[in-house]
Parts: structure tokens; sequence; C-alpha cells
């Protein structure tokens, strides 16, 4: 019998230096999507060309966490 993980199991890492550096992977990854699909749609529906914007905000927020997550594995040594 297969158990599913839950998304907090798959993130989860050996050190919270680690789960944090999965954090801004995954916000990565879903920003890079929207950015993808934002400017794919706004060639055909006007105005969803604003999900590739937000989209873009939240690349700068998973590269600010992954300078925190540098900044802890600094001070954990």
């Amino acid at each position: 019998m297969s158990e599913r993980k839950s998304i907090h199991s798959k993130l989860k890492g050996s050190s919270r230096k680690e789960y944090v550096e999965n954090i801004s992977f995954m916000i990565i990854v879903l920003s890079s999507v929207m950015v993808a699909s934002g400017i794919f749609l706004g060639s055909f529906i006007q105005g969803t060309v604003f999900i590739a914007s937000f989209g873009s905000m939240f690349v700068m927020v998973g590269i600010t966490v992954y300078i925190v997550s540098q900044f802890i594995g600094v001070n954990n040594g």
C-alpha cells in the first residue's frame, strides 16, 4: 500500500536551512509557471498579462527567501 506524501513532507529537509531552500525553490517554480502562462495567455486574452507581472514579483520573493536560507546556514555553521 503506497501512501501519498503531503506537500509539507516533500518540502521538509533534514535541517531548517534545507526546508527554507525547498520553499524558495517552490516559489520560484510557481512564479516561472505564472510568467510563462501570463505571457502565453496575454497573447490571446486581454488583461491576463498581469499574471506574468505577479509571477515576476514572486521571483523576487523566492530569491529573497533563498538569500535568507543562506544566512541561516552561516549562523548555524
